[in-house]
């Protein structure tokens, strides 16, 4: 049986992440409960132990995992180097314009604040995406897919652009929309980071791409995170029960 396919998209601080780990493990604990009780019910206690402890499992990912390896690469990258051009000699610039690699290479050694966050925004989103709209897209739906087909279930919980969220309701996924108030995003931010965020990076396009979108499965508001939870934990149970015709 095919794994389901989840998305989870939000603002920066919106929970995306936790939702995603906490739904996926508790359909989870739900779906090898239900199996082990069935399965008792018509064969011994051992068979339904060897079962259940077989079955299930699901795994969170990201469109940005990828991203994080380059970028990871751009920043340690930087300081093996002691000039721009010798940077952008790098070949992850192969088929970048060398003055981006340039800008970049003394931003990454600059004394500026949210360095890493920033160099993910720029390089994500205005150089990968700028040559190659699903360049993210292709390499994370490649990996959720090989997951799906092998019966784990698959949470993806950075869907930002409408491209990504395209891809996962093409490929019969269920695409969740979290909502924060800005009042309760800068609580987040502030208790997590302990200091306010630049305001540039939270109107860049990565985090409002998707504010109006209107083809989201469900839309929650997200400042009760067990409220929430509950609420998608149970339109979800409904869609698979329907979906099995139960």
């Amino acid at each position: 049986m095919s794994g389901l396919l989840l998305g989870f998209s939000g603002k920066m601080a919106s929970g995306k992440s936790t939702t995603a780990k906490n739904i996926l493990a508790n359909i989870e604990n739900t779906v090898s409960t239900a199996n082990k009780e069935n399965i008792a019910s018509t064969e011994n206690t051992e068979n339904a132990e060897n079962t259940a402890s077989n079955e299930g499992s699901f795994k969170v990912i990201s469109f940005a995992d990828e991203l994080r390896k380059e970028v990871s690469l751009l920043l340690s990258h930087a300081r093996e180097v002691n000039s721009p051009s010798k940077y952008a000699q790098h070949e992850i610039f192969a088929q970048v314009d060398k003055r981006i690699a340039k800008k970049l290479y003394n931003f990454i050694l600059s004394d500026q604040r949210n360095i890493r966050r920033t160099v993910m925004q720029v390089w994500g989103t205005d150089v990968r995406r700028a040559n190659n709209e699903n360049y993210w897209v292709e390499k994370a739906m490649d990996k959720a897919l090989l997951l799906n087909s092998q019966g784990i279930n698959v949470g993806i919980d950075d869907v930002r652009f409408e491209n990504e969220a395209a891809a996962i309701l093409e490929n019969n996924g269920i695409l969740i929309r979290l909502d924060i108030s800005p009042v309760e995003q800068h609580r987040r931010l502030e208790e997590i980071r302990n200091k306010q965020i630049d305001k540039s990076t939270l109107r860049h396009s990565s985090e409002m791409a998707l504010d109006n979108f209107p083809f989201f499965s469900l839309r929650v508001d997200n400042s009760d995170s067990a409220k929430a939870e509950e609420e998608i934990f149970n339109y979800l149970m409904y869609k698979l029960l329907v979906s099995y015709n139960v």
